[in-house]
């Protein structure tokens, strides 16, 4: 009896550590597959007129005061054992490190200079972007002063690697491409100004079809007349003036900037669809 205990004991354990091997190679293989970036050349400018604009759309799109820190000097943006830890990289010298198409590749494309795909970052939401104001942003970041801290690098554990297996999660590259196979499309050109913020400030939370993921299906907006929503979009106050949660910060660190004709147009096109 206890040979057999022991002759079961030790096959849960080799089948336990198939598995996990197997887990661990297959998210290792999506992580490092490579894919290659469209070239793009976007034009640059030192105007201040265009460094400021574009100060204000990296606060609303979370580059700064945001995902990369205060003062985009990189910071551990997520981190849960077993899952992963993501690094939101130090973009004061990432814009030194790499070219404009490099620079243009990793936010639009999800395709880092190596060819892999960046992961924990929304490249479908900011695929949408226009030349323009991906260019002021890049021109604001470049114009900023220089920060030495190196916040390391991301690491996927077990989960992670399992839900990238699964399609759980997805790499950006991957969703991009997606995008530009038709399941959407990756132009903003036709897009109104409530539309487009909408995509790309928006879906980042409540996905693509803006019919909620990680935030609620934005159908939700139609409870909100423009006074209520501008207090949303403010002060992440929900219409019965409750806060929430995660709006909150959201709301009074990233869309204090949006202009009000800004919030008008984002509550028209909600209200539209």
């Amino acid at each position: 009896m206890k040979k057999w205990l022991k002759r079961i004991g030790l096959g849960l354990l080799g089948l336990t550590v198939l598995v996990v091997t197997t887990i661990y190679i297959g998210g290792e293989i999506i992580i490092n597959r490579t894919y290659e970036p469209e070239a793009q050349n976007l034009l640059t400018s030192s105007r201040p007129d265009v460094i400021s604009e574009g100060e204000r759309l990296a606060k609303i799109y979370g580059c700064s005061e945001g995902c990369h820190g205060k003062d985009m000097e990189g910071r551990v943006f997520f981190e849960q054992a077993f899952l992963a830890k993501i690094i939101a990289p130090n973009l004061t010298r990432a814009v030194e490190q790499y070219s404009t198409a490099e620079l243009e590749a990793i936010v639009r494309q999800g395709i880092k200079p190596d060819g892999k795909s960046v992961l924990g970052m929304p490249s479908a939401s900011f695929s949408y972007l226009t030349d323009n104001d991906l260019s002021s942003i890049l021109a604001f970041i470049s114009s900023s002063p220089k920060i030495n801290h190196d916040p390391g690098e991301s690491s996927f554990g077990l989960l992670a690697r399992l839900g990238l297996l699964t399609g759980q999660y997805r790499p950006g590259a991957k969703e991009v491409e997606s995008i530009q196979a038709g399941v959407n499309t990756s132009s903003s050109a036709g897009m109104g100004k409530g539309e487009y913020l909408a995509i790309t400030a928006c879906s980042e939370c409540h996905g693509l079809q803006l019919e909620g993921d990680f935030g609620p299906n934005l159908a939700i907006a139609k409870a909100y007349d423009l006074e209520a929503f501008t207090a949303l979009m403010r002060d992440g106050k929900s219409v019965g003036g409750n806060e929430l949660d995660l709006m909150v910060l959201v709301s009074q660190k990233r869309f204090i900037h949006l202009t009000d004709h800004e919030i008008e147009a984002l509550h028209g096109f909600l209200q539209s669809r």
